[in-house]
């Protein structure tokens, strides 16, 4: 649909030697008033890098312009790109600006990470004494957790908690995996039972 701006008026003068002529002429801009296409983006994750057209249509020439977006990405006027590096659920703010019309669309844009195990070190445990220690990780929940090399008597539970009294003593090396649905990590602790 086309749909008209606001009236302009032109001054015009003309002039010679002998005589100067003034005339009002009006101008009227027209055309179609900007409209999104894109309605949606896709999600992206953390330390991946990330690409999306933004899709606007009308006449004459429209300035898009974004706010809100996660560190890392940036928007060009036509594309939003870049790496992020802030994890989280994010309401973009997009404008289009023809000198037609003026319009608005805020897209939700996800950003999710893959686990990220912050834990250091295994406190070191004494035989046959009870043992409690959970393993933290961070990135985009439900994380879930599985261990492999914890000596016998210590269990581990799917939430990264370590319990139980051992039954041996000795350095064991216990390798613990965090899981989401965006990916895994895994590292390996020493533990010394004594």
């Amino acid at each position: 649909p086309q749909e008209t701006c606001k009236n302009l008026t032109l001054r015009l003068t003309a002039s010679n030697n002998t005589k100067s002529v003034t005339k009002n002429l009006k101008l009227t801009i027209t055309g179609e008033a900007p409209k999104f296409l894109t309605s949606s983006l896709p999600d992206a994750k953390t330390g991946e890098f990330y690409s999306r057209k933004i899709e606007v249509s009308g006449t004459p020439k429209i300035i898009v312009k974004a706010s809100g977006l996660p560190k890392g990405i940036t928007f060009d006027g036509d594309f939003i790109s870049g790496t992020p590096t802030q994890k989280g659920k994010f309401n973009v703010n997009f404008t289009a600006e023809n000198g037609i019309k003026k319009v608005s669309k805020k897209i939700k844009f996800n950003v999710f990470s893959a686990p990220e195990i912050s834990t250091t070190e295994l406190p070191a445990g004494t035989l046959k004494k009870s043992y409690k220690f959970t393993v933290n990780a961070s990135g985009t929940k439900k994380i879930t957790f599985v261990s492999s090399g914890l000596p016998k008597g210590l269990k581990f539970s799917n939430a990264g908690k370590i319990s139980g009294k051992a039954n041996e003593a000795g350095s064991f090396d216990v390798r613990i995996t965090a899981k989401n649905s965006i990916g895994e990590a895994s590292k390996t602790f020493k533990l010394i039972i004594k």
